[in-house]
This record gives C-alpha cells, sequence and structure tokens, in this order.
C-alpha cells in the first residue's frame, strides 16, 4: 500500500518537473530566436525606408522641376511667343 502511495505522489509530482522542462525548452527558443526575428524585422524596414527616401528624392527633384517650368512660362518672353502662336495682338499698356 505505501509503494502504490509514493507513485501516486510520484506521478503528482511528475508533472511539474515536466511543465517545467517544457517551459525552459520554449524560453530558451523563444530568447535564441527573437534576436533573429528582431534583426529581420529591422532590415526590412530599413530597406522600405531608403526606398521611400530614394521616392522622396525623386518626388523633390520633379516637383522642383515642374516649378522652374512653371516660372519659366510665367516670362514676359515666354508670354510673347504664346501671344504669338495663338494669333494675339499685344498692346503697350502705359501706366501714366
Amino acid at each position: 500500500m505505501v509503494a502504490k502511495e509514493k507513485n501516486l505522489k510520484s506521478g503528482q509530482r511528475g508533472n511539474v518537473p515536466h511543465a517545467l522542462t517544457v517551459f525552459t525548452i520554449a524560453a530558451t527558443f523563444t530568447s535564441l530566436f527573437t534576436p533573429a526575428y528582431l534583426n529581420g524585422i529591422n532590415e526590412s524596414l530599413t530597406i522600405e525606408h531608403s526606398k521611400l527616401m530614394q521616392e522622396r528624392e525623386l518626388l523633390v527633384e520633379r516637383r522642383n522641376k515642374e516649378l522652374s517650368i512653371i516660372s519659366s512660362l510665367k516670362t514676359p518672353e515666354s508670354v510673347y511667343k504664346m501671344a504669338l502662336l495663338q494669333d494675339l495682338d499685344l498692346q503697350l499698356v502705359n501706366n501714366e
């Protein structure tokens, strides 16, 4: 009878070390793979950031080019050329 009680008690205690072993293995794998996972995320974010910065540079360059075209169209020479192309008569305006 004493042997059966010892087996029951040792069986009940056997679950605790088993759970502790599973937890230790899970914690070990988590601690090993977390830095690699975070490095992968960091690398993908770095690549995404560099792509966005290149795209931003292209947009700024395109904007500057379009602004220069718009400003060149506002000059008197370009207004005169456009008037000639559209067969418009320009008259001199006196400020007197």
